[in-house]
């Protein structure tokens, strides 16, 4: 933690020179419609959530949220930059290039990451690649931590992650284009329109680059072979609706991307990978429609496909294949949920999620065929009932179902309650207790070299104190501790081969602090998370915890049409297992800057990365870009 210490000093220090001129702090609106007697309606979003026309009462669950100016200034492609500022997350690059997340030092395998509401992630393996979701259409992102709620279906174990995205309120265009560092070149383009009762969005993204540089503990650049990408994102969302608290909805969005996976440069073998094809096709369609005078009811129906081409090669050169193996893997599935306002006092959530996982994997071109399929249900329901005008509980309960394709099925039962004590409108103190699980993989049951069909759910009880206070500054935190038993991992057979089992026992304790605050022309945010970890069979920390992490963000606006942004991060060290090898990864602090000067219906920018050229790695053998400098054009129109 010293090593940690000396990063964030001269951080604080740097990102807390702001200017006492810029003191004047800005009025804050409060929304008095329910108190003045005005009639509320249902207020529609793409998130889960749907604020029905009862008074809102804020969450119990710990939540962190990325809104759309922090996401224009740290994503300039994808999300991966964007949910790095999150407290309580750490976002990691290694062996397959995927950008992968965790949450309070659990990994994307146990965590939900819902698109419009819409479940993402590849069924064979899990899990999911932040690389994938293009920055440019997402509106908002929610972090949700320790008690999650049941509208958020099942494999919650983790938390979950829910990215909004644009709606057609009125007509706008974005139009986005960028060149920066080893000749990266990004075209985005987003267009909304509202004609009466019809809505339309649609979104289309152009981004790629050649190999990229790194600096080594010389303080030299060295090229990073075969680390190119070439991807395109189109995405179209159609709306109707039929009344001022419904409407219809239909979407389509496809992904496609050829890059490469860089070897690893030290403890690893090299591996000389490329993914020719990586597609991604996702369709769904519902509404959201009334339910009752004071409730709502929400409904989609999904299918989301993978197909993907990873090319093996004999050598650096990548001139001779060893071997190609293909995916074509998909999900479909439904989800409902909704809300009925019982009294005045006491509001009822519930939630049916079902969906199907599809795999189809062929090894080498002349190799069979393998196929596997398994269900999961979801049902939960969730109570939230007003004691007093001070006092609110919350008590839940939902129950997972694994249909597994070689029997032995699963059921979870996953309970939660909490109280929200808030003594005045700007300060809040929650308790909450909470059970997760998470379903094994079909790569954890099925794998020829790998799998176990008798696997057990991952088990989670989650035990958190918060606090809120918001009154010319915003302060949020929280104390946790989480045990996790019959944890998933690879144990080595003496015939040589890995198999799954159910051996890990874990506990996760640390806090989290974050603050905000907002002048005339500045707004200054910073969060911190303390995580102590330990798997309780080995006595070794979780692998890829950083004990200690910090996060900061300066921007100053309306100053003469220009913006300055400062943002970077400062992460302690962890550790990852190679086969009974510890392997450290150092501390690092990472540094960057932008400038922006806005016109009329555009703006001129410029961001540099990376700002102090720092030597770093996220995960062991994985080295991270250099200093990078980008400069783009952003034009916005917008017509009420």
């Amino acid at each position: 933690m010293c090593t940690f210490v000396r990063f964030v000093i001269p951080v604080l220090i740097l990102f807390n020179m702001i200017p006492s001129c810029l003191a004047a702090e800005k009025a804050k609106e409060k929304d008095h419609a329910v108190a003045s007697g005005e009639k509320p309606v249902v207020h529609i979003t793409e998130e889960v959530e749907v604020v029905a026309k009862a008074p809102e009462a804020a969450p119990i669950s710990a939540v962190a949220t990325v809104d759309r100016a922090k996401i224009e200034v740290v994503a300039h492609k994808d999300l991966a930059q964007a949910l790095a500022y999150a407290s309580g997350t750490y976002v990691s690059t290694g062996t397959k290039r995927e950008s992968t997340l965790q949450i309070r030092g659990l990994s994307s395998q146990k965590i939900v990451l819902l698109y419009d509401g819409i479940p993402i992630y590849e069924p064979y393996f899990g899990s999911f690649d932040l690389n994938t979701l293009i920055a440019e259409e997402v509106e908002s992102i929610k972090v949700v931590k320790g008690m999650t709620s049941v509208l958020y279906g099942p494999n919650v174990l983790g938390g979950a992650v829910n990215v909004i995205t644009r709606r057609p309120d009125a007509d706008t265009f974005r139009f986005t284009s960028t060149y920066g560092s080893f000749d990266e070149v990004q075209v985005a383009a987003t267009g909304t329109a509202r004609r009466g009762p019809f809505g339309f969005l649609g979104s289309f993204s152009y981004n790629r680059v050649d190999d990229f540089d790194y600096t080594n503990t010389n303080g030299d650049h060295l090229r990073r072979a075969n680390t190119d990408y070439d991807t395109k994102n189109f995405t179209g969302k159609f709306y109707y609706y039929p009344g001022e608290s419904s409407e219809l909805m239909a979407e389509f969005g496809y992904i496609t991307s050829e890059y490469g996976l860089p070897w690893a440069i030290e403890h690893y073998r090299e591996r000389y990978w490329r993914f020719s094809d990586w597609d991604r096709w996702l369709f769904n369609v519902g509404g959201t429609f009334p339910l009752g005078e004071l409730g709502y009811f929400k409904a989609r129906g999904y299918y989301v496909k993978h197909h993907n081409v990873l090319d093996a090669y004999t050598s650096a050169e990548l001139d001779e294949k060893e071997w190609l193996s293909t995916f074509n893997n998909y999900s479909y599935g439904v989800f409902a949920l909704g809300s009925v306002l019982l009294n005045p006092r006491n509001e009822l959530k519930f939630s049916f999620n079902a969906k199907s996982d599809h795999a189809r994997t062929q090894d080498d071109l002349d190799e069979p065929w393998e196929e596997f399929s398994q269900n999961t249900v979801a049902v939960g329901v969730e109570d939230h009932f007003a004691l007093t005008r001070q006092i609110s509980l919350v008590a839940g309960v939902s129950v997972d179902y694994l249909n597994k394709e070689a029997g032995n099925n699963k059921t979870a039962w996953n309970p939660l309650g909490g109280i929200r004590f808030a003594p005045a409108e700007d300060l809040h103190v929650s308790f909450s207790v909470s059970q997760k699980s998470r379903f094994p993989t079909m790569k954890d049951l099925y794998s020829s070299t790998a799998g176990n069909p008798d696997l057990r759910e991952e088990r989670g009880t989650n035990y958190e104190l918060g606090f809120g206070y918001d009154h010319g500054f915003r302060i949020t935190g929280a104390v946790f501790t989480n045990r996790v038993r019959d944890l998933i991992e690879g144990v080595r057979m003496p015939e040589g081969w890995r198999v799954a089992v159910n051996i890990g026992r874990a506990r996760i304790t640390g806090f989290e602090v974050g603050i905000a605050r907002d002048w005339a022309a500045v707004q200054f945010s910073a969060n911190y998370t303390y995580l102590n970890t330990k798997n309780l069979d080995t006595g070794l920390d979780l692998p890829l915890v950083p004990e200690s992490q910090f996060n900061v963000m300066v921007n100053v606006t309306h100053w003469r049409h220009w913006r300055f942004s400062l943002w970077g991060i400062a992460m302690d060290e962890s550790f990852a297992d190679n086969q009974g090898e510890r392997l450290r990864v150092p501390a690092y602090m990472i540094a960057n800057a932008g400038v922006t000067r806005r016109f009329e219906y555009f703006d001129l920018f410029a961001k540099v990365e990376n700002l102090l050229d720092a030597d770093y790695v996220t995960e062991p053998g994985f080295p991270m870009k250099s200093r990078t400098f980008r400069v783009g054009l952003r034009l916005h129109v917008d017509r009420d």
